[in-house]
């Protein structure tokens, strides 16, 4: 076995285990990017907003809110990174 066959294994098996408590959460769950692109959209999310997966990601989370609020779409995301350093 090479080592890019192992990469890829290891690289399904993470893919795997992600996809699990996404796909079986019975909360929405939509994973976006600092500016707000949509790159994941579960299940619940779908039930919830009436779209599915493959039609939102990509697109702005602002296509998820009310037109009323419209104007707000812009500043709806936070450009605030999270934080990967753990706590002591």
């Amino acid at each position: 076995m090479t080592d890019k066959e192992d990469l890829e294994r290891e690289l399904d098996e993470v893919k795997r285990r992600f996809r699990s408590p996404m796909d079986n959460c019975v909360d929405a769950m939509i994973i976006i990017t600092e500016d707000g692109t949509i790159l994941d959209f579960n299940p619940a999310a779908e039930d919830i907003f009436q779209y599915k997966g493959e039609e939102t990601v990509g697109q702005n989370v602002s296509m998820l809110m009310p037109e009323p609020d419209a104007a707000l779409k812009a500043a709806a995301v936070p450009a605030r990174p999270i934080s990967r350093k753990r706590s002591q």
